[in-house]
């Protein structure tokens, strides 16, 4: 197969990556390892910054449905709180919480719908220069020649750091788990910098309907060390009733808690 360009990797940065250029008559293929829709661990919040990018991708309005926040609550580690109402003027939204499953599925969309050739469910195994200005993706059953090849392949990074582009593990860690039953405000997400997991955060994230995401994270060193149980935190947090006001008093888990490591920057980038 020839193309333009081949994205490796279908998260947001590469499909957008993807729409973008298919836009402006650039022919591309994506690949992605797994087949949509498919779950992501996140906390699931995506920034004015993310809206702005949707929004030029062709998806304000989609992204519109989701919950904004009203009220943002920040507890410090001596449980001091401090509730902060975002700007809101002039159709600003501050952010919106829209689960990975659905978000990712629909960049993806959105880059097809421009002419992007997506190919789902396929391991790519490594990146080969070929005669001239051209690479090889080799991928399981298919093989892809393209003049630029741009790897989004997340924090991860299989197919960068196989090529030696990056050597350092990813420097953070987070875990985040959904619960059903939810009686706090829709409209107030939190972040708790709890003692026991600063330099971290517990965060928990209406969905809506009384579905909410809560998660930890922290950096890898400290989990590696064993200086804090990401899971005993998020244990602690969901039973801590006077920190949340009693919010997650009946909620109930739904599904596993899961993991990711989550990267700030790349080599020097």
């Amino acid at each position: 197969m020839q193309t333009d360009v081949a994205i490796v990797g279908a998260g947001p940065a590469g499909s957008v990556a993807a729409q973008r250029l298919a836009a402006a008559g650039v022919q591309v293929v994506l690949l992605e390892r797994a087949a949509f829709p498919r779950d992501k661990p996140c906390g699931d919040g995506v920034t004015a910054r993310g809206l702005a990018v949707l929004a030029r991708t062709g998806l304000g309005e989609w992204a519109s449905q989701f919950p904004m926040p009203e009220v943002l609550r920040f507890t410090s580690p001596d449980g001091q709180v401090l509730d902060v109402r975002p700007e809101t003027g002039d159709g600003y939204c501050y952010g919106r919480t829209i689960p990975r499953r659905l978000l990712d599925a629909r960049l993806a969309q959105a880059a097809v719908e421009a002419g992007v050739r997506l190919v789902e469910g396929t391991r790519v195994r490594g990146v080969r220069r070929a005669d001239g200005p051209v690479a090889r993706v080799i991928a399981d059953g298919l093989e892809v020649s393209a003049q630029l090849v741009i790897l989004a392949d997340g924090s991860h990074a299989p197919v960068t750091r196989r090529l030696g582009l990056v050597q350092e593990p990813p420097e953070l860690v987070a875990i985040r788990q959904y619960f059903a039953g939810d009686s706090g405000p829709p409209g107030r997400p939190e972040i708790h910098f709890q003692r026991w997991v600063v330099p971290g955060y517990t965060w928990l994230f209406p969905m809506g309907d009384g579905y909410v995401n809560v998660g930890t994270g922290t950096f890898t060193w400290r989990v590696r060390r064993g200086e804090v149980t990401l899971r005993e935190v998020l244990a602690r947090f969901v039973a801590d009733h006077p920190a949340t006001e009693g919010r997650l008093a009946r909620a109930e888990p739904i599904g596993p808690v899961r993991s990711h490591p989550l990267r700030t920057c790349l080599g020097n980038t």
